[in-house]
């Protein structure tokens, strides 16, 4: 008796269910359309919501690594008129491949011409050098605004906006040291390791624009940029894609 009531049930929820939204969210963007939903409607007033994106920053400075990872936000809707006010706190994990770096590198960094890195090596019996940099971790939290334009009416909006806040970053940094150690007229290759971490939080900004498109009454697909600025690193650009939910 018991199966067979929640199996009544349950045909009688999927029959709901597939009489009150057509099965093809796509309905959203038919030209010349009359497809119209309340709930879509209303999604964004006063309502909460969350977003997921999958993010890939390019670094500004070519000595630094790449970025790449994911960003969880939680955020409260308000409209005014066809415009969508959004506020929202984001956190994240990111990190990088590492970016090597090796005499010549360092050396010009410091102001020295390729002849006299040259000169250094041979007196010392250098025959490599490789400085190893990555990203372990970085960690942004984030407070923001983001103002949402109608492109389409509740089908689509360009947005705009800032956030700031901090991002914890690990680094880790390992050099390696190859040179020749003679003994009367043969040599062997000694190789020297160094590592060293560090940690810091640095005051973090940022400025995203992009655009949301609607695949369902409570859903938007998410395509943006975002320019994410540390204290002493030159701008990241981020590129994103995700997917939003309203509560």
């Amino acid at each position: 008796m018991k199966k067979n009531l929640f199996i009544t049930c349950a045909l009688g929820l999927l029959s709901c269910a597939f009489s009150v939204q057509a099965s093809d969210p796509w309905n959203y963007y038919r030209a010349g359309s009359s497809y119209s939903s309340p709930s879509y409607t209303q999604k964004y007033d006063s309502t909460f919501g969350m977003s997921i994106k999958g993010v890939y920053g390019i670094a500004g400075d070519s000595d630094m690594p790449n970025l790449g990872g994911g960003l969880l936000s939680l955020n409260s809707y308000t409209e005014t008129g066809d415009i969508v006010h959004e506020l929202s706190l984001t956190a994240g994990l990111m990190s990088s491949d590492a970016k090597h770096f090796n005499a010549f590198d360092i050396g010009r960094e410091l102001g020295y011409s390729d002849a006299q890195i040259q000169q250094f090596l041979n007196d010392k019996n250098i025959t490599n050098v490789d400085l190893k940099i990555k990203y372990q971790t970085s960690i942004p939290l984030l407070a923001g605004y983001t103002l949402n334009l109608p492109l389409v009416q509740e089908k689509a909006y360009f947005y705009l906006g800032g956030k700031i806040g901090i991002t914890f970053n690990t680094w880790r940094a390992t050099a390696t040291l190859d040179r020749k150690v003679w003994h009367n007229s043969s040599y062997r290759i000694e190789r020297k390791r160094i590592s060293a971490s560090e940690y810091n939080a640095d005051f973090t900004f940022s400025l995203t624009a992009g655009f949301r498109f609607a695949i369902g009454n409570k859903t938007d697909l998410i395509l943006g940029y975002e320019l994410l600025k540390f204290l002493e690193v030159e701008p990241y650009h981020l590129i994103q894609a995700g997917i939003s939910w309203t509560f």
